[in-house]
């Protein structure tokens, strides 16, 4: 393995020899080395040829992610690694709704010489993209519902993007629930509103309509949610913006925690108050305390879910969580 445009002055760890000569070991404590180290990083811009060339996972709605190599990928994303690299290689346009572009196709330089995503050139991967996907996909209707209730079915979220000249990866965001609405509209899939009548005809039905147009124009911040760590402290909080200021975290991952994109968001899971909440016999709010149970359970005691922990200064060991900002029954 060689290492490309790498200024060996600038590495602020000794290296004996050339990297595809070191042993194994060594090979190990030098790439934590300059992994780990973002000067390096910055200063070197470094890349490897091959299976450990940076390289960009990129989404129809624009989302991206950088990588240093495929296996992180393949965990992460939950993609065959071999799809990757045809990505990669040109043989594939896309896997999965994903689109892959090596690292150096995508970033420049800005003027302190660091490296970042060109948006420019973003754009255009994200435009092949999402041609790619219209070319190869099945073509799945999707309904744009606007405030009033009216809706509109269109073949496909690409001829809906046409139609109503909205941006087609905002389209999508909304039917991945990221987003509410988009330019005036809410957008959802056929099975989420539609249900057969009794002369076996396919109907829109109106409550799920009106729900749905309830929930999308309704300022999501203001709904009551609630926090709960990994130990099973929970808090609630009167919306998405007061705990995201509260907690120190960004408001957008906690509404993907609530629409399922995400398990987490920093140290919490989210749950809006209506899933954990009930009326007792005298009109009292309860607190489903076995839901509040499962939630922990299924953000951070299954596998794959790591709570994070921190050394005390007299040397102990605890978890990050301020339980003086939460309460537990």
């Amino acid at each position: 393995m060689q290492i490309n445009r790498l200024n060996i002055n600038n590495l602020k760890y000794p290296v004996i020899g050339k990297y595809k000569a070191c042993n194994k070991a060594e090979q190990t404590i030098l790439s934590n080395a300059i992994f780990n180290n973002h000067n390096i990083m910055r200063n070197c811009n470094l890349t490897f040829s091959g299976s450990g060339k940076a390289f960009y996972a990129i989404r129809e709605d624009g989302s991206y992610q950088r990588f240093t190599d495929r296996k992180t990928a393949e965990n992460e994303l939950s993609l065959a690694k071999t799809n990757i690299a045809e990505c990669l290689q040109g043989k594939r346009n896309n896997t999965h709704g994903f689109g892959f572009i090596y690292a150096d196709e995508i970033e420049t330089d800005d003027k302190n010489g660091q490296n970042i995503v060109d948006k420019e050139k973003l754009k255009t991967a994200v435009d092949r993209l999402i041609n790619s996907i219209a070319a190869t996909e099945c073509t799945v209707p999707v309904y744009a519902v606007d405030e009033k209730g009216k809706w509109r079915k269109f073949p496909s979220k690409y001829q809906a993007s046409k139609a109503l000249d909205i941006n087609t990866p905002r389209i999508i965001r909304c039917l991945n629930k990221e987003l509410n609405k988009t330019g005036g509209y809410t957008f959802v899939f056929p099975e989420e509103i539609e249900t057969i009548d009794e002369q076996g005809q396919t109907i829109v039905d109106i409550k799920k309509l009106r729900e749905f147009v309830s929930s999308a124009f309704t300022d999501s911040s203001m709904t009551s949610v609630y926090a709960i760590d990994s130990k099973g402290f929970y808090r609630k909080y009167s919306g998405v913006r007061k705990a995201a200021r509260e907690l120190g975290l960004d408001s957008v991952n906690i509404s993907k925690c609530l629409n399922g994109k995400q398990k987490r968001a920093g140290e919490y899971t989210f749950v809006r108050s209506k899933d954990v909440e009930r009326l007792d016999n005298y009109g009292n709010v309860i607190i489903d305390t076995a839901k509040i149970k499962e939630i922990n359970y299924n953000s951070f005691q299954r596998k794959g879910a790591v709570p994070i922990y921190v050394i005390s200064p007299d040397g102990s060991l605890r978890s990050m969580t301020v339980k003086n900002k939460l309460h537990s029954q």
